[in-house]
């Protein structure tokens, strides 16, 4: 707003100024023909009509009644064409004032009609270098102003092109969101099934527990009945380092042979009761021990 101001006052001043100088043009023409108004009144008869008067020829040549599209001679020859059938000797009249108007001028008015010519010329050379100033700053002002249009327009563009930018950024978000809460949609089944699978799981979880108790149970069966036949081992050893009679030694042998015949199907049972997965190696263990206690006690006393 400022810079229209600006713009609008240097209009208005180089106006004022070419008028100006069109004015000063009028007044250096009147100088020539030695018409200058601001000198000395011109001398002549005060009866004149109103259009024949000097106060209006004196206007037109200061330039107060003058037209801008009109010469200074096209206004004089206007001023002076009238009826030569009513105003002849009217127009003689004018004509005689005329010439002594400028024989008065030229023999008394040289020196000052020439300063003003000069003062003229100097106004008009010092006005013409301010319109050319003006000129200049109002050229100026304009290229600043394009200037400044193209780094707006330049400044506008890069924040349309900021601007899409963000647009396709906040599009690419969305995407993004509608695809993450279709993901965490999707699952709600796999939730559900893995819920029943966590049950399911916490049932064999159940089951394995109890199986786990049978087992810990049947292997402090084990141990125990281990433990036993390690003692009737021990036992049947230091029985058969002792010496016993035929009738004793075969009744003892035959009392063995009864026992380990007694546990035997008590093994099975035991083994039958657990799965063949879960069979521990000690019961294999102790057969053997009871097969080899017997071999032994065969051994040494019936060879």
């Amino acid at each position: 707003e400022q810079r229209a101001a600006k713009d609008v006052d240097i209009a208005k001043a180089e106006q004022t100024r070419e008028k100006e100088i069109r004015r000063l043009h009028k007044e250096l023409e009147a100088a020539k023909y030695h018409r200058i108004p601001s000198l000395q009144q011109s001398p002549g008869p005060s009866e004149l009509p109103a259009f024949g008067k000097p106060e209006r020829l004196n206007g037109i040549l200061a330039g107060d009644e003058s037209n801008a599209h009109e010469s200074l001679a096209d206004q004089l020859h206007a001023h002076f064409a009238w009826p030569a059938e009513d105003h002849q000797a009217e127009l003689e009249r004018l004509q005689e004032e005329l010439r002594s108007m400028q024989e008065f001028y030229e023999n008394k008015s040289s020196g000052a009609t020439n300063q003003a010519l000069e003062e003229t010329q100097a106004t008009l050379k010092t006005e013409r270098e301010e319109v050319q100033h003006l000129r200049r700053d109002l050229n100026d002002s304009m290229q600043s102003k394009r200037l400044l249009d193209s780094a707006t327009n330049q400044a506008l563009e890069e924040t349309q092109a900021t601007l899409k930018t963000e647009r396709e950024e906040v599009q690419h978000l969305r995407r993004e969101l509608n695809d993450s809460l279709c993901s965490i949609r999707a699952p709600d089944g796999i939730r559900s099934r893995t819920k029943d699978d966590q049950s399911q799981v916490k049932e064999l979880q159940g089951i394995l527990k109890e199986k786990e108790e049978e087992l810990m149970n049947f292997a402090e069966t084990a141990k125990r009945r281990e433990k036993r036949l390690e003692d009737e081992v021990v036992q049947l050893r230091e029985a058969s380092a002792r010496p016993m009679p035929g009738t004793a030694q075969s009744v003892h042998t035959s009392k063995v042979r009864q026992k380990v015949e007694a546990r035997q199907p008590h093994t099975e049972d035991v083994a039958s009761c657990s799965s063949a997965s879960q069979k521990e190696p000690s019961d294999d263990v102790e057969m053997l021990r009871a097969l080899a206690a017997l071999r032994y006690v065969e051994a040494h006393w019936y060879p």
